[in-house]
């Protein structure tokens, strides 16, 4: 994110590769024989040319590694992913704040007040707009009264691909809660599955099929570590 002249690329150069003739005078040789129509064909060529180079250098270390087991598979899953991803910028000035904040609004004026993931809860909803990146939301509240039902029901009415890491259920008994609450069936009498009746299995069938082919994955491993989190996440 640095302007790119002859001066800032041949510091650039001099700095990280000293030595030899002079960086400056072989940058404006360049520059003078270079059509500016195909400059960013040329940036997108060199990209690629370093990105090949830094995958060599991680498929390397991991080789050089690979006695440390899964810490070194994890290592180099996180340098190849950070292989493409773009700098963020952290500090902003009060006009980009404002400038922001008013696409924001005007994001959500276009959107019926939404400018986030739909929670399937209309009240939620209509007091957050949504949920939204680089927000925290922790649900806090007394054992058995709906921390999970409530997560179960953001799962399925988010209207985007998403996950869920359940240390507590397995994922056949996170299933069974979600066909409760899409068949508005007692959980305890899908558990006892022999008291239903034909209204009931109709609903449950109704909530399989609605649910059966939204992309939302369940990872059920006991205990997990922090590690294990990030890894599945990403």
């Amino acid at each position: 994110n640095i302007p790119a002249d002859v001066i800032t690329v041949a510091e650039y150069m001099e700095a990280n590769n000293p030595g030899g003739s002079s960086w400056f005078q072989q940058i404006s040789d360049i520059i003078a024989n270079v059509v500016s129509v195909n400059v960013k064909a040329y940036a997108e060529k060199v990209r690629d040319l370093a990105t090949k180079r830094k995958a060599a250098q991680i498929a390397n270390h991991l080789m050089d590694n690979a006695d440390k087991g899964q810490e070194a598979v994890d290592d180099a899953i996180k340098e190849l992913m950070d292989i493409g991803r773009t700098k963020r910028k952290w500090e902003y000035s009060m006009k980009e704040a404002l400038m922001g904040a008013v696409r924001g609004i005007d994001e959500r004026f276009e959107h019926g007040g939404m400018s986030g993931v739909r929670t399937g809860v209309s009240d939620i909803d209509d007091i957050l707009g949504g949920l939204h990146k680089t927000d925290l939301v922790v649900v806090g509240a007394r054992p058995a009264m709906g921390k999970t039902a409530f997560l179960l029901n953001l799962l399925v009415g988010a209207d985007v691909p998403c996950g869920m890491i359940s240390a507590e259920q397995g994922h056949e008994q996170i299933g069974s809660r979600i066909l409760s609450i899409g068949g508005k069936v007692d959980a305890q009498r899908i558990r006892k599955a022999h008291q239903l009746g034909e209204d009931e299995f109709a609903r449950i069938t109704g909530a399989s099929a609605r649910f059966m082919d939204k992309d939302i994955w369940i990872n059920d491993m006991p205990a997990p570590t922090i590690q294990d989190v990030v890894r599945q996440a990403r």
